[in-house]
């Protein structure tokens, strides 16, 4: 909660355009998006609208390509006029909520308006690509029985058809592993579908560190040797790691993938 008390005033007046420290930092951390600013008390406002227009959606917000942080920015403005002339308080929780619902208004208008604009070519060029389509991938692990389900689904943009797939493995090692294998089946997927710009989002961090910086487990290594060949088949592909709460499809389409062992009531 935004609380008036003498430390959030003198924040008030210093960091982020008059924004609240610490309010401000759990708003942007509650922002369903990747490539957001650490917007701590050391970021200058020149320095938030530089970064901030790197941010990329995640799908529950339903904005697709539309910036989401101008709104993020007015909300927390307002919250200060509030707070300050009112003595009004919000939730950093209906912040974002607010911000989402009028980035979502902004993106309806825009959609009624006949679109006679030129892109300009130098916009986020500095930023991380906007791939055509995204990739969103899991995988389910059983520890007992070392079989695991893998799901992933492509998606354009947040109002298009989304595109899915599932698979099934016996006798996978760790859960590592599964991740792996149901990254490597989505790549390959998109490569048969003749995609040509990717960006493959998985809640695995240990995963995407390794396809990072290229240095992988032994268990790993042959696997990531096929997610690198992989790779080579598009214009451009991006690994990115995602909270696991922003994964949720994806986790669900893996766990229905799961096959289902029987075992035998008279052992092995």
């Amino acid at each position: 909660m935004l609380h008036p008390d003498e430390e959030t005033n003198r924040a008030l007046l210093e960091a982020h355009g008059h924004f609240p420290v610490e309010s401000s930092e759990k708003v942007w951390d509650l922002v369903p998006a990747i490539f957001k600013p650490a917007a701590d008390a050391t970021m200058t406002v020149q320095k938030l609208l530089q970064l901030a227009p790197k941010m990329v959606n995640l799908p529950p917000t339903g904005l697709g390509r539309t910036p989401l942080f101008p709104w993020i920015v007015w909300q927390l403005w307002t919250a200060r006029n509030k707070l300050i002339f009112d003595d009004k308080l919000f939730s950093e929780r209906e912040l974002v909520s607010r911000a989402i619902k009028e980035a979502r208004n902004w993106k309806e208008a825009q959609l009624a308006i006949p679109a006679q604009r030129t892109r300009d070519p130098t916009q986020a060029k500095d930023g991380p690509t906007v791939a055509e389509y995204s990739c969103f991938v899991d995988a389910a692990w059983s520890a007992e029985t070392g079989s695991c389900g893998m799901g992933w689904f492509f998606q354009k943009d947040q109002d298009s058809l989304r595109l899915q797939g599932a698979s099934h493995r016996l006798c996978v090692g760790s859960a590592l592993m599964a991740e792996a294998l149901a990254l490597r089946s989505a790549v390959a997927a998109a490569k048969t579908l003749h995609f040509t710009s990717v960006s493959v989002f998985s809640d695995s961090q240990s995963l995407i560190s390794m396809i990072s910086s290229r240095n992988a487990s032994n268990e790993l290594k042959g696997v990531l040797h096929d997610i690198f060949q992989l790779s080579t088949a598009f214009e451009s592909i991006g690994f990115f790691h995602i909270p696991r709460l922003s994964n949720s499809v994806a986790d669900a389409i893996a766990k229905a993938a799961m096959p289902h062992v029987v075992t035998s009531p008279f052992g092995e």
